[in-house]
């Protein structure tokens, strides 16, 4: 099959035609342009991965979109001269030449503050306002003073600089950033003035939207139960859905083999980066995955001793976790997936789960038995492909292990029970076996206690041990 077109893109900002979700971002800056609030102060923090470069496209879009606006883009990984690019950006919109005065501020015959100044006083006879939209924002003092501006002063003098250029000129800011430490640290100069959007995973109806659409657009067939695959495996995390996305449309088939050789170079990709991932975490933080358990088992921000503190703030300015109603969370949860993976033993071939067995299970046990808890994450843990934390009798929750069968061969029986049983006991969960049928789909529950007893329900199973 020849495609036209593969519409999924990974390695770069998606272009604001293709922008999905982040409404609450795109409604705000909006509302701010609609009341003609352009002193915006917006920042974009999140580790790499997460979108924020192509927010920030999607903002300068819609800016472009207000006649008394005059919007300046600068990507400060590829701008090596931020000062001279943004003055010429607006002294082409407002047809002045402002060489012959940077020329003279950069040899110190006048203060960098007059070509500002200048360049406000025709912004304001003009009408118009300059929303300055800087992705990388932390590498602008360096670029700065590399390109002969404020060059003695230290970098947070350069940030303090820019501080006054937004509170008494006719500019507005919209940076991002991916250090978030350093980004964190850049704004402080603002006093708490910035506007923070920590961007995170979809809502699931925009997931399903994008992933539809995008399939749509590269004229290739996928069914619903496969798009919603792709979104509850992926978390609904935006760059790991359209890496998903652009290996299946180039694979060229949705066949059960072509799905399943996708997954795994999907998991085989994020396995690689978040070992990388790790390993910087601890050259930083030896204890790293001590920290990330105790996340795990949620740990609160007042239970935390100097120590600690020290060592939390390091993990979260390098983009690591966060704080959240007194707790600390994982900024990207298919990082957390992979570190409960670590800790609770479960083999790394079994990531992401698979499309024809857990996710089946998980889908049934969601939509027709009530279960939609396990839907949120698809947790699992150790052995469990499935782990559901209800109250159940004496139990904590259930464990379930999905296997798979074909045509009746029940080669199943023969695995060992020992893992189950000892991280059963451990989490004190019902272990379950759950037996899916292949062609047909067809669910067999049981468990180790009572072997004998099966349903092809888990509440009917539940309710006959009870």
């Amino acid at each position: 099959m020849v495609l036209s077109r593969n519409a999924f893109i990974f390695w770069g900002p998606v272009p604001p035609e293709l922008f999905f979700d982040r409404r609450e971002i795109v409604e705000f800056f909006s509302r701010a342009l609609g009341h003609r609030r352009y002193d915006i102060l917006l920042a974009i923090i999140a580790p790499f991965k997460f979108g924020k470069s192509s927010i920030l496209l999607k903002l300068y879009d819609l800016a472009k979109g207000y006649s008394d606006v005059i919007p300046v883009l600068l990507k400060l990984n590829i701008v090596d001269a931020p000062i001279t690019a943004m003055i010429e950006i607006i002294g082409s919109m407002l047809g002045e030449d402002f060489t012959e005065l940077l020329d003279k501020a950069r040899r110190g015959a006048i203060r960098l503050y007059r070509v500002f100044e200048e360049v406000n006083r025709l912004l304001k006879e003009k009408e118009k306002w300059v929303i300055l939209f800087i992705d990388e924002f932390q590498y602008l003092p360096s670029l700065v003073k590399a390109e002969g501006f404020l060059a003695k002063q230290p970098d947070k003098y350069i940030f303090e600089f820019f501080k006054g250029i937004s509170e008494s000129f006719r500019f507005g800011l919209v940076v991002s950033g991916s250090i978030v430490g350093e980004i964190l640290d850049a704004v402080d100069a603002w006093h708490g003035r910035f506007v923070i959007y920590r961007p995170r995973g979809f809502p699931r109806e925009d997931s399903i939207a994008m992933l539809n659409h995008l399939f749509k657009l590269s004229e290739f067939n996928v069914s619903r139960d496969l798009v919603e695959y792709i979104a509850v495996s992926m978390l609904d995390h935006p760059f790991h859905m359209q890496l998903f996305g652009y290996y299946l449309v180039d694979a060229g088939d949705t066949d059960e083999k072509t799905i399943e050789n996708v997954r795994l170079k999907v998991q085989n990709f994020l396995i690689d980066y978040y070992e990388k991932k790790i390993t910087e975490a601890k050259k930083v933080v030896p204890k790293a995955l001590d920290y990330f358990s105790k996340i795990l088992s949620g740990l609160e921000t007042r239970a935390v001793d100097y120590e600690d503190l020290e060592n939390l703030s390091k993990l979260e300015q390098m983009g690591y976790i966060y704080q959240e109603n007194g707790r600390y969370e994982f900024f990207d949860p298919m990082f957390r997936k992979y570190i409960m993976g670590i800790l609770s033993g479960r083999p790394r071939e079994r990531y992401i789960p698979e499309f024809t067995s857990e996710y089946f299970v998980a889908k049934e046990l969601a939509y027709k038995e009530g279960f939609r808890e396990i839907f949120i994450s698809l947790m699992s843990w150790g052995p469990f492909d499935i782990l559901i934390r209800r109250k159940i009798g004496k139990y904590n929750g259930v464990g379930i292990q999905v296997k798979r069968s074909y045509q009746g061969d029940k080669t199943f029986t023969t695995i060992s029970t020992k893992e189950l049983e000892t991280a059963a006991k451990e989490l004190n969960v019902l272990p379950v076996l759950a037996i899916i049928e292949m062609p047909t789909k067809t669910i067999t529950y049981t468990t180790l206690t009572e072997p004998k007893i099966t349903s092809n329900k888990l509440t009917e199973l539940l309710n006959k041990l009870t």
